[in-house]
C-alpha cells in the first residue's frame, strides 16, 4: 500500500497519496514510511506544525531514516526553528554523509543563524555531489550575494536556470544579481522572463520595476510597480501582517519613482501611505524626508528624517541627508552633530567628511578644515573637494600653502575637472578663461535638466519683467536693487520679483513688495513648478539675480521658462551657461580683451553697471571710539570684508602700511576666535605687535553704517561693490576704487597699486580729523556718485523712441543714439534687434555710452 501511496505522490495525485497514507495507518498506527508521507503532504500544505508533528511520530519509530530527518529540517526552518533544522540536518549526515539535500538545507539553517561562511562551504559540499542540481545552485548564489561575491552568485544563477528555465525564482535571483553590478541591461531579460513564468508572481513584478528604474525608464517602472500591487501575495504563514508590509514596500517604489518623473505631490501622497502602512520602515520614512525636502518643505522634511533616524540610529544614508536638509535650513548646530556622528559610524567616507566640513565653515573654521583635510586623504578626487578646502582655509585666514592650492584649483579646472565652485574660484584667481570653464563644467547636463518647450513672442500692453531673487529682503543685493525697481516706469513695463527665499517684514522687503506690480513666492515649488510658473505669468524677460551664489536653483533658470534671461548683480561673472543670453556690465567689470571669455553677450552699461538705493536711511549720530575699543587719536584703518576676502599678499601691504604710521591700528571684523588668532599670527610674523589689530563683532546693519565714522581709512584688497557702496553712502575714504578689481581678484592689480596703496593710505590717516573736509565725512554729495543716480540712468527722451516695447516684439532694428545711457532700469528694453537670445557665445554687445568716458567720477583710472 506505502509502494502505492509513493508513486501517486510522484505523480502529483496528492489526495490519492494521502488517503493510502491513512488507510496503512488505520492498519498499522507506528507505520514509520506513513507517518513521514503523510507529514510531507502536511508540509506541502503549509500546514507546517502537523507536518513536523508527523515526522517527528515517524523518526520516534525509525531514527535511522535520512530523508525524513532532512524533511524535517525543511519544515523546521520554514518554522523559524533554523537551530532545531541544523541538529536534524547533522543527524541526516550522520547517517548519509554523501546526502547532497541534507547539506542543502544544512545550509539554509546555517544562514539563517548567520553563519554565511560556514553555508557556503555546505552549499559547495552539496554541489561537489551534485553539480546540476538547480535548488543548490540557487540557494548557493542568494549566499554569495550576501557574502557580496556577486559574480560567483550570476554564474550558480545561470547555471540553475539552464536546468529549470521556467523557474521564476531563479530568473528573478538573477536578474537582482546583475543589477547590484550595476549590469542593468543585462538584468531586464531576466527580470522579462520571471515575469513570463508566473504573471501572477508579485514579487517578479516588483524586480521588472526595480530593473527599469535602474534604467532610467520610469515610465516603465512605474508601471511594473502598479502591476505588482495589483498581484496579493500567495498564501503565507505570515497573514494580512505579511501582506501590508509588502504593500508598503511597492508603494514606497511608487513614491520614489514618482519623484523621479516629477510628479512631486503624487510621490509625496504615495510614500505617505507607505509610511501609514508601516510605520516602522526608516527608509520609507526617509524616502519621504527627501522628496518634502526637494519639494523646498524642509521644516516636514527634517521631521521625516528625525523619524527615520528614531528607527534606524545608525542609517548613513538618512544621517548624511538629513545634515545637508539641516543645512539649507541654517539649522547649522543640528547638521553638524549627524555628519560628526555620520564620520564616527563611516570614517572612511570621504562625501561624509566633505558634508561635515561644508557644514561648519562658519561656525567652526577650524574644524572644517580638519574634515576636509580627512576627506582629501581619503580621496583626492572629490568633486569640489580642494576647492571647498581652499575656500574654508580662507575663511580661516589660514594661508599655509594658499598659492599652491589656488594654482592647484586652476590647474585641475583647465583640465576639465570640477575642482572648485565657480564663487570659489573667483576669490582666488583672476583667470578668465579658467572662470568661464570652472562655470560650465560645474552646470548640469542638457540630459540632468529639463527644458520647457520654447516660449512664444508675447503682445501683452506691458513689457513683462521678472526679477528672480532668494534675497528680496534686509540683504545686500536688496540695498542695491530696490531703487531700481521704484524707478521703473509702470506705464510701459509690469514688473514681477520672483522670490526663491523666505518672505520678512523687514524695510526691503516691504519696500520692494510696493515697488513691483507682483511678488511671487516661488519658495515652496519644486524647481519644475517653479519654472512652469514663471511660464505661466508670460514673463518676457527674466533677470537672474543669483547666478552662482548661495541660494541658486539652477533648474529653474535652465528650463528656459522666459523668451529672453539676462545675469545682473548677483554673480558679475560669467555663468557659462547656454540659456543665459545676456550680462550686465562695465568696462571697469569686463574690460574690451576679455570678452571673448564669457558665455553671454555683453549689455555694457556707462560708468558703472551697479545700481545702488539713494534712499536707505542715513545715521545721525555715530558711537565714540572709546565704545568701539578703538584708540582717541591714533588713526584707525579699517577692513570690513568678510575673512575668506583676504589674503597673504594685501595682509602684507597693509603690515607695510602699519609700519609706516606707528600708533595706527588695523580694525577688522572676525566671525570665530580662530579668525583672529590667525590674523593676530600674520601680523607678529610681519613684526607688527598682535595688539594693533582691533576685532569689531558682526552687527545689525544701520548698526554697522553709523560705526564706520570711527575710521579714518577704508583699505580692500578689491572692492566688491555692495561693499563699496555701503563705505561710500557712508561717507568713507577709499583707498582705492577700481570696482573691477573685485571681481577679477587681487592679480589683475597693477604693480604698483600696493605701493600707491601704502602712499594714499599713509595722506590720508595723516591728515587730522578735525580738518576733514566735509566731503569726508557723511554728507549728501554721496548722491552724486553714478551708481546712486537712478533717475540719470533712464535714456534721455530723444532716445525714449528705442525703449518702446512694441519696436522691441517686432523685431524691427531700433538704434539709440550716439553717447545715449541704456539705464539699468530699462536696460532690457532699448533694442530689440540685439537683446535676442544668444546665438555667438562672447560676442560683445555694441556699448551704448560714450566709450571715451572712463571714469566713475570720483575714481578716474586711464584707458588701458
Amino acid at each position: 500500500m506505502m509502494r502505492l501511496a509513493i508513486e501517486q505522490y510522484r505523480r502529483g495525485q496528492m489526495g490519492e497519496a494521502e488517503r493510502l497514507c491513512r488507510e496503512a495507518l488505520r492498519h498499522r498506527p507506528h507505520h514509520s514510511e506513513a507517518l513521514h508521507l503523510l507529514g510531507l503532504l502536511a508540509v506541502q500544505a503549509r500546514q507546517l506544525q502537523t507536518g513536523a508533528e508527523l515526522m517527528r511520530r515517524s523518526l520516534a519509530v525509525n531514527p535511522d531514516q535520512p530523508f525524513a530527518l532532512s524533511n524535517l529540517a525543511t519544515a523546521l526552518l520554514d518554522l523559524k526553528l533554523p537551530e532545531e533544522s541544523l541538529k536534524s540536518c547533522e543527524r541526516a549526515l550522520a547517517l548519509k554523509p554523501d546526502f547532497a539535500l541534507a547539506l542543502t538545507v544544512r545550509g539554509s539553517a546555517l544562514r539563517a543563524l548567520g553563519r554565511e561562511r560556514d553555508a557556503l562551504e555546505s552549499y559547495q559540499r552539496a554541489l561537489a555531489l551534485e553539480p546540476a542540481n538547480p535548488v543548490t545552485q540557487n540557494d548557493y548564489g542568494n549566499c554569495c550575494m550576501a557574502l557580496g561575491k556577486h559574480q560567483q552568485a550570476i554564474v550558480a544563477f545561470q547555471q540553475a536556470l539552464r536546468v529549470r528555465p521556467q523557474d521564476p525564482i531563479v530568473a528573478a535571483n538573477l536578474s537582482v544579481a546583475l543589477l547590484l553590478v550595476g549590469r542593468a541591461e543585462e538584468a531586464l531579460a531576466p527580470a522579462e522572463q520571471a515575469v513570463r513564468c508566473d504573471p501572477s508572481r508579485r514579487a517578479a513584478w516588483v524586480q521588472l520595476g526595480r530593473v527599469q528604474f535602474e534604467r532610467k525608464t520610469y515610465g516603465a517602472a512605474l508601471e511594473a510597480f502598479e502591476r505588482a500591487l495589483a498581484r496579493p501575495l500567495p498564501n503565507t504563514a505570515a497573514g494580512p501582517a505579511a501582506q501590508q508590509r509588502s504593500d508598503a514596500e511597492v508603494i514606497w517604489l511608487q513614491g520614489i519613482t514618482l519623484q523621479k518623473l516629477q510628479r512631486s505631490e503624487e510621490a509625496i501622497a504615495s510614500l505617505r501611505a507607505s509610511v501609514g502602512l508601516d510605520p516602522q520602515n526608516s527608509t520609507a520614512w526617509s524616502a519621504l524626508a527627501g522628496a518634502l525636502c526637494e519639494s523646498q518643505r524642509l521644516a516636514e522634511g527634517i521631521e521625516c528624517f528625525e523619524r527615520a533616524l528614531a528607527l534606524s540610529p545608525d542609517d548613513t544614508s538618512a544621517l548624511m541627508r538629513y545634515g545637508y536638509a539641516c543645512r539649507l535650513a541654517h539649522r547649522e548646530a543640528e547638521a553638524a552633530a549627524s555628519l560628526e556622528r555620520l564620520v564616527v559610524l563611516d570614517p572612511d567616507n570621504a562625501a561624509a567628511w566633505y558634508s561635515l566640513g561644508m557644514a561648519v565653515r562658519k561656525t567652526d573654521p577650524g574644524r572644517a578644515i580638519e574634515a576636509l583635510k580627512q576627506m582629501l586623504h581619503l580621496d583626492a578626487q572629490v568633486e569640489y573637494g580642494l576647492g571647498a578646502l581652499q575656500y574654508a582655509c580662507a575663511n580661516a585666514c589660514d594661508w599655509i600653502d594658499y598659492d599652491t592650492r589656488a594654482a592647484q584649483l586652476v590647474a585641475g579646472v583647465r583640465s576639465g575637472r570640477r575642482m572648485a565652485h565657480p564663487f570659489t574660484l573667483l576669490s582666488v584667481s583672476a583667470d578668465a578663461e579658467a572662470q568661464l570653464l570652472c562655470a560650465r563644467i560645474s552646470l548640469k547636463t542638457e540630459e540632468e535638466t529639463f527644458r520647457l518647450e520654447p516660449a512664444p513672442h508675447y503682445q501683452h500692453a506691458r513689457l513683462r519683467v521678472g526679477y528672480l531673487s532668494g534675497d528680496f529682503r534686509d540683504h545686500p543685493l536688496a540695498y542695491l536693487l530696490t531703487g531700481v525697481l521704484e524707478q521703473h516706469d509702470r506705464s510701459r513695463i509690469e514688473t514681477y520679483a520672483l522670490s526663491l527665499g523666505a518672505a520678512d517684514q523687514g524695510t526691503y522687503s516691504t519696500r520692494i513688495q510696493s515697488a513691483v506690480d507682483h511678488f511671487i513666492d516661488l519658495s515652496c515649488l519644486t524647481d519644475r513648478d517653479a519654472a512652469a510658473r514663471i511660464r505661466a505669468l508670460e514673463i518676457d524677460i527674466l533677470v537672474d539675480l543669483v547666478g552662482h551664489t548661495q541660494g541658486a536653483r539652477w533648474d529653474i533658470v535652465a528650463a528656459r521658462p522666459a523668451p529672453l534671461q539676462i545675469n545682473y548683480l548677483g554673480f558679475p561673472g560669467t555663468l557659462g551657461a547656454s540659456y543665459i543670453d545676456y550680462l550686465v556690465a562695465d568696462e571697469y567689470l569686463i574690460p574690451r580683451e576679455l570678452r571673448r571669455h564669457y558665455a553671454e553677450q555683453i549689455l555694457y552699461l556707462p560708468e558703472c553697471f551697479q545700481a545702488n538705493d539713494d534712499q536707505r536711511p542715513m545715521p545721525s549720530r555715530s558711537p565714540a571710539r572709546s565704545a568701539l575699543g578703538l584708540p582717541q587719536d591714533a588713526p584707525v584703518l579699517c577692513c570690513f570684508n568678510n575673512s575668506y576676502k583676504l589674503n597673504p599678499t594685501f595682509f602684507s601691504v597693509w603690515m607695510r602700511l602699519l609700519h609706516a604710521l606707528p600708533g595706527a591700528v588695523l580694525w577688522l571684523v572676525a566671525a570665530t576666535p580662530l579668525i583672529e588668532d590667525n590674523l593676530r599670527g600674520e601680523a607678529g610674523a610681519r613684526g607688527i605687535p598682535p595688539e594693533r589689530l582691533v576685532f569689531a563683532p558682526r552687527l545689525p546693519y544701520a548698526q554697522h553704517l553709523a560705526r564706520l565714522r570711527a575710521a579714518d581709512l577704508f583699505l580692500r584688497r578689491a572692492l566688491d561693490g555692495p561693499a563699496r557702496a555701503h563705505l561710500q553712502w557712508r561717507g568713507a575714504r577709499l583707498a582705492h576704487g577700481r570696482l573691477a578689481a573685485a571681481y577679477r581678484g587681487a592679480d589683475r592689480l597693477d604693480r604698483s597699486r600696493p605701493r600707491a596703496l601704502r602712499a594714499a593710505g599713509a595722506r590720508s590717516a595723516h591728515r587730522p580729523r578735525a580738518h576733514r573736509s566735509p566731503a569726508d565725512t557723511l554728507d549728501r554729495s554721496t548722491l552724486n556718485e553714478p551708481s546712486f543716480q537712478h533717475a540719470a540712468l533712464h535714456p534721455p527722451p530723444r532716445s525714449r523712441a528705442a525703449c518702446d516695447p512694441a519696436a522691441l516684439r517686432s523685431g524691427t532694428p531700433t538704434h539709440s543714439p550716439r553717447g545715449a545711457v541704456t539705464p539699468v532700469t530699462r536696460l532690457q528694453f532699448s533694442d530689440r534687434s540685439r537683446l535676442t537670445p544668444s546665438t555667438s557665445p562672447g560676442t560683445p554687445h555694441n556699448r551704448v555710452a560714450n566709450p571715451r568716458w572712463r571714469s566713475c567720477r570720483r575714481f578716474r583710472v586711464p584707458r588701458q
